[in-house]
């Protein structure tokens, strides 16, 4: 008897767990750079290894787009399905343009049951946060895909 009840506490502790990582990761919605910029990130990244290495995308009318390697992870890096394809690993990416503007920094359950309890109210308010990031590599493209600045900025 205490066998069978050992083996389907088993079951359930290993379905939960399984359930539990299926939630933690999200689908990816993976992104692929042109190779130049690829190989720059890459080479960044074989430099210095680090685990925690994330990616910032702006997009700029004047210079095209801005891409930076952080070593730090936001909110936004931990909880994205954007992944950018560097090598054989995925990288997070976060939009710093609408996640610094528009991101909240709050379980979304929660920031909905918030917001239906407060309908009415102008008073509703989110947790709006994003890091700064210093010392950091930057890749900058024209609308072509031709860089026009690599190295780092402090």
């Amino acid at each position: 008897m205490g066998k069978y009840i050992m083996i389907i506490i088993g079951v359930l502790l290993i379905s939960c767990s399984s359930q539990k990582q299926q939630y933690q990761d999200p689908k990816i919605i993976a992104y692929r750079f042109p190779d130049k910029i690829e190989q720059l990130l890459l080479k960044q990244i074989e430099e210095k290894p680090d685990d925690n290495y994330g990616l910032l995308i702006e997009h700029s009318d004047k210079n095209g787009k801005v891409i930076t390697l952080v070593k730090e992870y936001s909110y936004f890096h931990f909880n994205t399905s954007y992944r950018a394809l560097i090598g054989e690993k995925y990288y997070p990416i976060s939009f710093p343009q609408f996640d610094a503007k528009y991101g909240v920094a709050e379980d979304a359950g929660e920031v909905l049951k918030r917001k239906i309890q407060s309908r009415d109210s102008t008073d509703f308010l989110t947790k709006k946060s994003y890091p700064l990031y210093h010392n950091v590599y930057v890749v900058k493209v024209d609308h072509e895909n031709k860089i026009i600045f690599e190295g780092y900025e402090y």
